[in-house]
């Protein structure tokens, strides 16, 4: 994910419990959303998970990073 695009993945695993939401762990990361349930990421305030320093550290959980093989296994 290139940018700012990791914030708006981000702020879907803090706030929408009706989407799925995950990126692959292809490439600079391919992003999935899909209709869905997902449970939510709360161990810290969404203002701080958008911190670079925060997601930096927790960049794999936050985004709910998956392997190839994984996302093969969901389809």
């Amino acid at each position: 994910m290139n940018g700012d695009v990791w914030k708006s993945i981000v702020k879907l695993r803090c706030t929408e419990p009706k989407l799925e939401v995950m990126v692959i762990d292809a490439d600079w990361g391919v992003g999935l959303i899909r209709k869905g349930k997902q449970k939510l990421y709360t161990k810290a305030p969404l203002e701080e998970c958008l911190t670079w320093d925060y997601f930096d550290i927790n960049r794999n959980e936050l985004i709910n990073l998956i392997t190839v093989e994984e996302f093969y296994k969901k389809i």
